[in-house]
């Protein structure tokens, strides 16, 4: 009798588990399925906050392409008219990878926008953004940013970076500039001031704005694609569509690292036509 209860006992016991198990496996598999749909939101909201489709500038072609290396990104892109004879160019990418980048990214777009329709200069902006951004960056983080803007009749170019990868100007000659005057990176230092220059454009030049996710994408051997590759993909192109161009430079990268990007990746491409 004592066996036969001790075994009804622990047939209850089992069945219990069971039962709570499986609960268990219900709650969570709906706290998984919920997550993936916030998940899945999240993205659709980022996804908005970059550029759908490039502005039409006179004189100009201009393509773009963002990967995040997780389900939401640190990188920023951004391409908009400020009034009819100007419009605004920006890269930028939170220190970090996932949804404290994300959310910082997101913070510092809306303050960008905000800032770019006052229509002040590249300089003032960075100064005015790096003040704002101070103020609820967490210790630790940091964003660095290239900001420029563009005189589509004048074809001349004035920008800041603020500690950004600098963005690559290929003339049609082959010769190579690289845009790196400004300061320091923004978030981190509330007393930083900045500096900016102008480049004109001349046709068929192009200029490549992008993160390190482009230039660090390794292979299998741990090499990274780096700065040189990316100069060679844009002198050998003969071109002059931007996004011709932009999809040559991805299956480049994609193609070398295997597909597997590591970090988030944005890119934007300006031809002058």
């Amino acid at each position: 009798v004592h066996w036969a209860r001790t075994a009804a006992e622990a047939v209850e016991i089992i069945l219990e588990l069971a039962r709570k198990n499986s609960v268990k496996r219900v709650v969570k598999s709906k706290s998984m399925a919920t997550e993936e749909i916030e998940l899945n939101e999240a993205r659709e909201i980022q996804r908005g906050l970059m550029p759908r489709r490039m502005p039409q500038l006179d004189g100009f072609s201009l393509a773009s392409a963002w990967q995040a290396a997780h389900e939401v990104s640190g990188d920023y892109l951004a391409a908009f008219k400020v009034n009819e004879s100007h419009a605004a160019l920006c890269v930028a990418d939170v220190a970090g990878k996932g949804f404290p980048a994300a959310l910082l990214m997101s913070n510092m777009q809306a303050a960008l926008k905000s800032l770019a329709s006052e229509n002040i200069s590249p300089s003032e902006l960075c100064v005015k953004l790096n003040r704002l951004m101070c103020g609820n960056t967490p210790l630790q983080k940091f964003i660095s940013c290239f900001y420029g803007d563009l005189d589509v009749s004048n074809r001349t170019l004035t920008f800041t970076n603020a500690g950004h990868n600098p963005p690559i100007l290929m003339r049609r000659d082959g010769e190579c500039i690289h845009l790196e005057d400004g300061g320091r990176v923004i978030g981190a230092f509330s007393d930083s001031h900045y500096t900016q220059t102008q480049i004109k454009f001349y046709e068929g030049d192009k200029l490549l704005l992008f993160t390190d996710g482009v230039t660090e994408a390794r292979n299998a051997s741990g090499e990274e694609f780096g700065d040189e590759r990316l100069q060679e993909c844009v002198r050998a192109y003969r071109g002059r569509n931007a996004a011709e161009l932009r999809t040559t430079i991805l299956n480049e990268v994609t193609q070398f690292c295997g597909d597997n990007f590591d970090d988030d990746a944005a890119l934007m491409v300006v031809v002058a036509e």
